[in-house]
């Protein structure tokens, strides 16, 4: 059986200042829900802070797109040790952070290229998705992921959909046309070729 092609992405209970270890925990950061478009029924799919089981039966094996998720969004729901981890269920990634990474700065992962360039220089926004979106497509996202825990909190749970569903559209949207290009537009107008 030829396994599915989804697009996703989460948001997370607790933000960076909330968890020991900041960024690089994702794991303790919770999952809070998450969205995701299937291409075969053309369709999306909405998971709450109990249902990341039923997210992982989704996706186990198929082929799934996301933006940073080797880094985060995979170590959230998997914990931290995801790349290493013997998983049954784990999914073949297509991260468009990581194939813009390799395209503009010629290294292997996100954390190489932020090592051998500087933070400042790989998260200036300009390859962020917001950066390539406004870049590549003219439009940009609607807010920040780093607000969704508060949202959450205060049970505003239709805005923080509204805007894990936004980023998953133009996931992928950027997916799309890395695929038929071959290239991404940063926010600066770079065009960094991407292999997808």
């Amino acid at each position: 059986m030829k396994p599915g092609l989804f697009i996703y992405d989460i948001e997370v209970l607790r933000g960076p200042d909330e968890v020991d270890g900041g960024w690089n925990n994702p794991e303790a950061m919770g999952f809070g829900c998450a969205v995701v478009y299937g291409y075969e029924y053309d369709q999306y799919y909405f998971y709450g802070p109990d249902e990341k089981d039923w997210l992982v039966i989704l996706l186990a094996n198929a082929h799934v797109v996301s933006f940073n998720g080797i880094k985060f969004d995979n170590r959230v729901i998997f914990g931290n040790d995801y790349n290493s981890a013997v998983c049954d269920r784990k999914w073949s990634d297509i991260d468009l952070l990581l194939k813009v990474v390799r395209g503009k700065f010629n290294v292997d992962t996100v954390a190489d290229a932020e090592t051998k360039f500087g933070m400042s220089e790989v998260h200036d926004g300009s390859i962020g998705l917001d950066g390539l979106a406004k870049g590549t497509l003219g439009m940009g996202k609607t807010g920040h992921g780093s607000k969704a825990p508060d949202m959450i909190r205060e049970g505003k749970w239709d805005g923080v959909y509204a805007y894990c569903l936004h980023d998953v559209r133009l996931t992928r949207k950027l997916y799309e046309f890395a695929k038929q290009y071959g290239y991404l537009i940063d926010r600066n107008g770079t065009k960094i070729p991407v292999e997808v």
